[in-house]
This record gives structure tokens, sequence and C-alpha cells, in this order.
């Protein structure tokens, strides 16, 4: 085993003098107290090869409700930040228009088949041409198809969570006047968070679904939230040469939200005989990392 200097006054003054000695610059003036030097031995050991990414949370779902309908809203149930189920009520919009037309869809249908039935029941000796009852089914089909499209109508009055999630955007206020088309809520999942990372292209081999990686939000080497792999890009980007993953990461209870800056530490494997040593033996010289070694 080789012993390591972890001093950084040490390093600096072997690396730039190469070790010989140099004519101190003020010779009048009176030497300094020698410094202590601490060292470490050198060690091999098995060592984790990772490779540092950066990426943007999202969330699993995300959708912005519009409406379906034309009319004045009449309630708002929920705003900014609120979780809400699927099926849930969020705003109520006005369709008195819609009701009128549903009321006269269904009483057409009604007449329509009153037709049919006595066109169907006329005595044979009778004159009742095959032309008659063809048509007056059809009008049964269409009055019933207007009753289904008024009906539909009427129910988009309701605007409805379309799973569990919260609201991330409210567009509309009681009383404004929505038009089909017109937004209303943007909605997000509030269940696992998708984390995509661009690869580069040497680790393609080495990285599968399944493999592990370590989330940190921002700038912060703490807290770790481990992560696992579940998609990988079959082909590298020719323009960037990356390649795609993507992971699925749990909010933990709100520290991780869709959004948010992370850095991901993702495992490649061991080195089975890496040489360690302390991080504060390593110094820096004109780009290079170095260390100095004691005989």
């Amino acid at each position: 085993m080789h012993r390591v200097s972890i001093s950084l006054f040490a390093a600096l003054a072997l690396c730039a003098c190469g070790g010989a000695a140099s004519a101190p610059a003020d010779a009048g003036r009176p030497a300094e107290p020698a410094r202590a030097v601490v060292v470490a031995t050198a060690e091999s050991s098995p060592f984790p090869r990772t490779v540092l990414l950066q990426g943007t949370l999202e969330a699993q779902h995300a959708v912005q409700l519009a409406a379906q309908v034309e009319g004045a809203v009449l309630d708002v149930a929920v705003d900014l930040g609120d979780a809400v189920r699927r099926g849930q009520t969020l705003a109520r919009i006005d369709v008195a228009a819609a009701r009128t037309r549903l009321a006269d869809a269904q009483s057409a249908l009604a007449t329509a088949r009153e037709d049919l039935a006595r066109y169907e029941g006329v005595d044979p000796v009778e004159a009742v041409s095959r032309q008659q009852v063809a048509t007056a089914r059809a009008r049964v089909t269409t009055a019933e198809h207007a009753v289904e499209l008024a009906r539909h109508a009427v129910d988009d009055a309701r605007v409805v969570a379309p799973w569990d999630g919260a609201v991330m955007r409210r567009h509309i206020e009681r009383g404004a006047y929505v038009r089909p088309g017109g937004a209303l809520f943007d909605l997000v999942s509030t269940g696992p968070l998708r984390l995509a990372l661009e690869v580069p292209e040497a680790h393609i081999a080495t990285v599968g679904v399944g493999a592990t990686l370590h989330v940190l939000p921002g700038e912060s080497a703490e807290p770790r939230f481990e992560a696992t792999v579940a998609r990988v890009a079959p082909a590298v980007n020719p323009s960037t040469r990356t390649f795609r993953l993507e992971a699925e990461v749990d909010p933990h209870g709100g520290q991780l939200r869709a959004g948010m800056f992370v850095v991901a530490v993702l495992e490649l494997g061991r080195e089975a005989s890496a040489v360690r040593v302390p991080r504060a033996a390593v110094v820096s010289v004109l780009g290079r990392d170095r260390v100095v070694r004691v005989e």
C-alpha cells in the first residue's frame, strides 16, 4: 500500500517544484514553523461507477379540462392546490337551452314512435307502402340520436375530474360565460412522478430497465431518494448522441413535486479493483487531479 499526503500545501509545493528545493523569496524572513502533514493509506477496493445527470420531475398525467357546452358558470367547487377525486364535481355550467332542446327531442321521439307503431299495425288490406314504414323508422332513429346528443349536453354541464389528482390552475370564475373548448382547469396527478433523463450513448450497453438511480432535489447532496428506471429508448438520438430513459419516482409525501429540478445519480456497475484515497488527499493542478505519494 502507498501512503498518501492530504496536505494541500505539500501537494502544491511538490507539484509546482517537482520535489526540488527552491531558494526562499525573502532570505531575511524568519522561517515558519513546520506544518503537520497527515497521511493515509491508499486502498484497493470495489468502487461504484456512476454518472451525474440533470432533469425535471414531471407528473404522470397532466390535462387541461375544457368546456363542452356553452353557458354561464353557476358554481366553482375547487381552487388552486385542491386535491380532487375521480368523478368529483369541479364546476357547473348553466345549460337551460340544452335542457329545452332535450325536452323537444324527447317529444319528437315520442311522436315518431307513435307514427311508426301506427304504420306497423295497419291491416295489410289497407294501402300502406313499405316506403312509409321505412321513413317512419328513419324518423325514430333520427329522434333517438337527437335525444342522446341533448342528454350529453345536459350531462356536460357538470365538469368532473377524470382521475385522482390536484388542481394546478383555475381558469374560470363564478358568473363567467364559457364556450365549447374554453379552458376551465389544469389538473395533474399526485401519484408517482416521472423523471426523464438524457444519457450519453457510451452508457447504452450498461443501462437497462430496473437500474437504480438516486434523486437529489436541486443542488443539495441530501436527502437522496431511490428510484428505478422504468423505460429506456431503443435508439440513440443522432443529433445529441444521447438516449432517453424514464424513471418512476415516489413523491415521498410531497418532498418531491412535479416541475422540480433534480440531480440524478445513475449507477453503472462497480469497478472491481479501484484505488481509493480520502477526498482531501486529491488536489487539482492545472486542470488535473493529483495526489502526493510519501516514500
